[in-house]
């Protein structure tokens, strides 16, 4: 049975580097002979474009389904425990949990004052590096040792008092952070469901939510990482409310606290890239194409400096965000034909990381696409990229995404003139989007006129392009109608209407 896919094994093999691949045969030499049937495994596996395993069990006598999952079971323990090796000497987070077992493994051995020595200085460590939640597993285990066992540190003044005192403080710190955490992944969870806010119901619902379980604080107070969340979290709420200022604001803070403490981009660049996505499509949705163009640099400096250390998660992330501000940039700069020659770009990676990659992230790049080939009035162009959305999997998808791409498909049937299709569909239109509530002022105002339009074979008219041009103005001063906008500027395209 041949999968592409979604083996986990055979990913895993497929993103090894050649020093991960060679490191991998290193560390199996070193193992018993007996283990060669992983190795062999491996090369096979390797050996493969496609994964197939009835290839493999043709060509390898006597492997039978169940000795094969077997062998690919431990396989793939054996490559994680290489890259644990190989890794512990680049990643921080692996060095801290390596000393944290190194004292587990002490006081197993009843060697609690060398055990407590090591917890002592992982915790300046961890204290340095804004690591929280280990920084309280280390302090428990210090508490642990304390409480069970007769050491020296009694003696030392205050010093039981001051680790009960830190405990506490730890302890609050990771409780906020748990706290922030769980508002971020719920609010991120409501966008998710339903994108932007539509009416005042939304509105109030999301404002109940966000402040209804924003922990208090102390802006002053609070860690690094707790800031992070914060700034992080009031991104998130503002972005789904359309309140692009304050997304502005928020963002800015939060790339902010990174770019004062650079050693922190490094512990976690994934997190500081977020915070420049939602900065630069903060200005974007502003049309602040000078602070644009800064960040934008700030992005690419990023690049420059970091790309060389990026995990193959990051780097994922870096494609989807980078070259998302590269299309935004193009379209502030209205250079819409190095978007579409960005496409094949785009399609070879959301093909290679199509395993790690949200499938939605892929069809909004393909929009962006198409709305850039109608831009340069290539309609036929953008109705085949328009296409391969709506007759994508829709549960992938989120609602919106598909009624926005249903409705610029029918404005390039009105700009080539087909007028027989858009009288044919533009009833099952209405429908759809009043079915999932995209039936804003905005829309509806587009619709009628493209109807009108349409109905009596004209490509304008010019009392019903001005009503609609003072029905569009109106709707943009509207919160609720800003999230029309987001998905193509109907205000640009009434200024090129009034050209013709």
């Amino acid at each position: 049975m041949v999968s592409k896919s979604k083996d986990l094994l055979f990913v895993l093999i497929k993103r090894l580097d050649k020093a991960e691949k060679r490191n991998f045969k290193l560390y199996a030499s070193r193992l018993s002979s007996k283990e060669n049937k992983f190795v062999r495994l491996f090369d096979l596996i390797d050996a493969q474009e496609i994964f197939d395993e009835e290839l493999i069990k043709n060509s390898w006598k006597g492997l039978t389904s169940s000795k094969l999952a077997n062998l690919k079971r431990h396989l793939y323990i054996q490559i994680m425990k290489s890259l644990r090796l190989l890794y512990t000497d680049r990643d921080m987070d692996i060095q801290y949990n390596e000393q944290l077992d190194y004292a587990h493994i002490l006081y197993s051995k009843g060697l609690y004052q060398e055990a407590l020595k090591v917890l002592e200085r992982l915790k300046v460590k961890l204290k340095g590096s804004n690591k929280d939640i280990l920084l309280l597993q280390t302090v428990e285990f210090q508490k642990l040792i304390e409480l069970r066992h007769i050491t020296r540190s009694r003696k030392v003044e205050n010093k039981m008092e001051k680790l009960i005192e830190e405990s506490v403080h730890v302890t609050q710190k990771v409780s906020r952070l748990s706290e922030l955490a769980t508002l971020n992944i719920g609010i991120q969870g409501l966008y998710i469901k339903q994108g932007h806010v539509r009416d005042a119901r939304d509105l109030y619902f999301v404002k109940q939510y966000f402040y209804s379980n924003l922990p208090s604080y102390k802006i002053n107070e609070v860690s690094f990482f707790e800031k992070v969340l914060i700034f992080q979290s009031f991104t998130w709420y503002h972005y789904m409310c359309l309140n692009f200022p304050f997304v502005y604001v928020n963002s800015k803070k939060w790339v902010a606290l990174f770019r004062a403490k650079p050693y922190m981009i490094e512990l976690d660049a994934g997190l500081y890239l977020r915070g420049l996505h939602y900065l630069l499509t903060s200005l974007f949705y502003l049309g602040d194409e000078k602070q644009y163009d800064q960040y934008f640099e700030v992005l690419q400096e990023f690049e420059q400096i970091y790309k060389k250390e990026f995990s193959v998660s990051t780097a994922v992330l870096h494609f989807t965000y980078s070259i998302n501000a590269r299309l935004n940039y193009n379209f502030l700069h209205k250079d819409y034909k190095a978007n579409t020659e960005l496409e094949q770009i785009i399609e070879s990676e959301v093909e290679r990381a199509s395993f790690s990659m949200d499938p939605h992230r892929g069809m909004i790049l393909t929009y962006k696409i198409g709305w850039s080939y109608f831009l340069m009035g290539d309609y036929e162009a953008a109705k085949v990229r328009f296409s391969s959305i709506i007759q994508a999997n829709h549960k992938r998808l989120r609602v919106d995404t598909i009624c926005y791409t249903k409705l610029m498909m029918m404005l390039c049937y009105f700009e080539n003139k087909e007028y027989y299709t858009i009288q044919n569909q533009l009833s099952n239109l209405r429908k759809y989007l009043r079915a999932n509530n995209e039936m804003s002022d905005a829309n509806t105002a587009i619709l009628l006129y493209v109807g009108y339009c349409s109905k009596n074979n004209k490509i304008k008219d010019e009392r019903r392009l001005q009503e609609l041009k003072s029905s569009l103005i109106s709707a943009q001063q509207n919160q609720f109608e800003r999230r029309s906008f987001i998905y193509f500027n109907y205000l640009d395209w009434v200024e090129e209407q009034e050209k013709k």
